[in-house]
């Protein structure tokens, strides 16, 4: 059984995933964190010197990786599922949540947050680029809507119950 974790980016994919990770005792992977360690380089820095679409290349592959995983939380990039052969490939792997906050908690997050996010360049654009991907969202297996400021452990019970599945805690 897998969980991939999708969003938008700041939704608390990472966060939450690790936290849900530890709850099941399952092996957690951020998607980001693996494609760089396999190119060498930071996402950020990928996307800005090779592109968007090679980025999105390495995605579908870290996600064909997956299928070594046996119990396993993924947090995705939060372009990952608006492709339809990674919402296809992530469908017959395991199961998809969608975490949900509202568009301001994305924002405070993404102004807040030290990672750089090459696609966020401004609220307007990154405002655009979320309604984009809001239909591909919406067709994870589960939806998981917080205001944002729930604590993750809360978050992930949700996920855990929602899937049916067995939390070691």
């Amino acid at each position: 059984m897998r969980v991939f974790l999708v969003g938008f980016m700041a939704a608390g994919k990472s966060r939450i995933g690790r936290r849900l990770a530890r709850s099941l005792g399952w092996t957690f992977l951020d998607l980001d964190l693996d494609i760089a360690g396999f190119e060498g380089q930071p996402v950020a820095d990928l996307i800005v010197a090779r592109g968007e679409s090679h980025f999105r290349e390495r995605e579908t592959a870290a996600l064909e990786r997956c299928a070594a995983l046996e119990r396993a939380v993924i947090a995705t990039g939060g372009g990952a599922f608006t492709l339809e052969r990674n919402r296809r490939l992530i469908g017959d792997l395991g199961s998809s949540v969608w975490l949900d906050p509202p568009w301001e908690a994305l924002c405070r997050r993404a102004r807040q947050s030290r990672h750089r996010r090459p696609l966020f360049t401004s609220p307007d654009r990154a405002r655009a680029l979320y309604e984009s991907r809001l239909d591909s969202y919406r067709q994870a297996d589960v939806r998981i809507r917080t205001r944002g400021t729930e604590r993750k452990r809360d978050v992930a019970a949700e996920v855990i119950r929602r899937l049916g599945l067995a939390s070691r805690s």
